[in-house]
């Protein structure tokens, strides 16, 4: 019997070293995007990035007795409807499925902050400070399209009191991430 248990033992032990990162396979590291946008010239290299991924606000589209559409509670404030209609790509096409999957993750996987990490690599991290940085880029957190095989990053970047916030839509080939189209969504 006890031959039996240290047999079970060994198992479990070399089935678990066999692959060490197996609770880590559902993080998705969006440093490797933002090491993509840096390379492309998308992303100045000497800005610092914000170490933490801000989370996507969502809210649901409310219409008024007149059937007008209310304005979102904040300007940061997305929706699937918005998030289709600003990207207006093949690969967030237009329909209830893809609808849903947003919706899903907009507001609910930003509950669960484990999902998505931002390492360092060779990005210039910092924690913002409290008092207004000079200059810097803030990333959001990314939403997929079905099959994963696009991605909507959002970010914003600011220059002491002035600023712009825009959508990079990335579609992944030959395992690389191309930048398809660049959204600019606010600016001041």
């Amino acid at each position: 019997m006890k031959l039996y248990v240290f047999s079970l033992f060994l198992i479990l032990v070399a089935c678990k070293s066999s692959n060490p990162t197996i609770e880590n396979d559902n993080l998705f590291d969006v440093g490797i995007i933002i090491n993509e946008l840096i390379e492309s010239g998308y992303i100045d290299r000497k800005v610092p990035i914000a170490d933490r991924l801000k989370k996507n606000e969502y809210y649901t589209l409310e219409y008024s007795d007149d059937s007008l559409l209310a304005p979102p509670p904040t300007p940061f404030a997305k929706n699937e409807e918005e998030v289709i209609k600003w990207i207006d790509s093949e690969y967030f096409p237009n329909d209830s499925n893809t609808r849903n999957h947003v919706r899903y993750q907009l507001k609910y996987l930003n509950e669960n902050k484990s999902q998505f990490r931002l390492i360092g690599g060779d990005l210039k991290l910092r924690k913002l400070e409290r008092i207004f940085p000079g200059h810097c880029y803030i990333f959001y957190q990314p939403v997929f399209n079905q099959d994963s095989s696009a991605i909507f990053l959002q970010h914003d970047s600011y220059y002491g009191f002035l600023g712009q916030g825009g959508i990079h839509l990335l579609a992944k080939e030959n395992s690389k991430w191309i930048v398809k189209k660049f959204i600019t969504t606010w600016m001041n």
